[in-house]
């Protein structure tokens, strides 16, 4: 295990083969920007060469180590500002999908289809089924909350349905919003070789955050409501989505705000970071 905890962890010539073999695909970043084109060129032969080295020795030693980390350090700088991404990424991004593309056993299949739902790039896929699922469950039993068996109303159960109506539904669509918003932040990485397991501890936060904004937005449009606390219609649930969908946007708008009544009361200028 590295030290980073990850029990599938590159070697540093594994990094920089990976490096690149993206720079050999996409050249164009090395002539990005053309007054740095010339260097750049330069640091990649560099890298091959070291690349080749290690290779042909069959292993790092401590020197070719340190120079392979040097040159490698210096190729991440002009890659990484730029396109976001470095061997470890490109790496990872390609183990996902060796993991998908994987030949298995006619046996095997089922098992494989069942558990890639639980590899960390699918699991917002996995998180927002289950709670579209719960969410379809909550506003069918919300339907007969507020009826006892003879179909008279249950005042204690039409409580249970505007809480429920005014509150759980809301937050169910907010948080289903930021899931499909994590799943396209997710398959975007893996597709342009920028995914990493170390980016995804976030998100599970992000669903949070999409839930509470799906009912801070709607609470923040009484309009929306009938007057009588009832929120279970089809405007809540697209403006909902849509704040859980855009959390990025909602969530730097909170924060704006939020400076500029820290800023009024203590007359002092905060620099938003």
């Amino acid at each position: 295990m590295s030290a980073l905890g990850l029990k599938e962890y590159p070697s540093l010539l594994t990094q920089a083969e990976c490096l690149a073999d993206y720079i050999g695909r996409h050249g164009y970043v090395l002539g990005a920007v053309p007054t740095e084109a010339a260097n750049r060129a330069e640091i990649y032969k560099r890298l091959l060469a070291l690349i080749a080295d290690a290779q042909t020795a069959g292993s790092v030693d401590p020197k070719l180590e340190q120079d392979l980390r040097s040159t490698y350090q210096e190729t991440t700088a002009f890659i990484f500002p730029e396109k976001n991404l470095n061997g470890l990424t490109i790496w990872e991004s390609a183990q996902t999908r060796v993991k998908d593309e994987g030949k298995q056993t006619h046996k095997s299949k089922a098992k494989h289809w069942f558990l890639r739902f639980f590899e960390p790039y699918n699991l917002p896929l996995v998180m927002g089924f289950i709670i579209l699922v719960a969410l379809f469950l909550i506003i069918i039993l919300s339907t007969h909350a507020g009826c006892t068996a003879d179909g008279t109303n249950d005042p204690a159960g039409w409580i249970w349905l505007c809480a429920i109506d005014q509150y759980l539904i809301p937050m169910g669509w907010g948080a289903i919003g930021t899931t499909v918003y994590v799943l396209k932040r997710t398959t975007d990485a893996r597709n342009n070789e920028t995914y990493s397991r170390f980016r995804l501890s976030g998100y599970s936060t992000r669903v949070f955050l999409g839930a509470m904004f799906g009912l801070i937005i709607v609470e923040l449009i009484p309009s929306l409501g009938d007057g009588a606390g009832n929120f279970a219609n089809a405007s809540v649930a697209v403006i909902a989505f849509v704040a859980g969908l855009g959390i990025k946007p909602v969530y730097a708008a909170f924060e704006q705000l939020a400076i500029q009544i820290s800023d009024r009361i203590t007359g002092k200028k905060t620099d938003p970071k």
